[in-house]
């Protein structure tokens, strides 16, 4: 087959390709308007009729129910349940001045507020913790 008769079948093939891909682009076949605001058209720049139109949309009661609820989960995804996680001792960097504890991957010092309250007292193998209810010995090792 030569050229010609190659670009005679290639190109209507083409073309019928064009056509079903960009007509429902030029129809507009973005989202659907609701009979409501059916009148309404919203422009690309904001006058003060537009901007109007858009905070009334925005107002709109016109919603729809959702799919799933956190009831179908059994729990809210959004809100923290179950105590804080617990406070882990991983390691102390002794010094008789200034000793420092590692407790879940954070430093502190003494009189410095973690998430379970505050170190009172640190030693070469423990740390103490401070809340408004107990008073807390964390120790190295087994």
């Amino acid at each position: 087959m030569d050229k010609q008769k190659k670009l005679m079948i290639v190109l209507p093939v083409l073309i019928l390709i064009m056509a079903f891909v960009w007509v429902p682009v030029m129809r507009g076949s973005g989202a659907k308007k609701s009979k409501k605001n059916m009148g309404r058209a919203v422009s690309g720049g904001l006058s003060a009729g537009s901007s109007r139109d858009l905070i009334a949309l925005g107002q709109s009661n016109e919603r729809k129910k959702a799919k799933t609820s956190y009831a179908d989960w059994g729990r809210n995804p959004f809100i923290l349940s179950g105590s804080p996680k617990a406070s882990v001792l991983e390691g102390i960097m002794w010094d008789a001045n200034f000793p420092k504890a590692i407790i879940n991957g954070n430093i502190f010092g003494v009189g410095d507020e973690t998430g379970s309250g505050v170190i009172v007292d640190i030693t070469p193998t423990s740390v103490t913790i401070r809340n408004a209810a107990t008073e807390k010995i964390y120790s190295l090792g087994p």
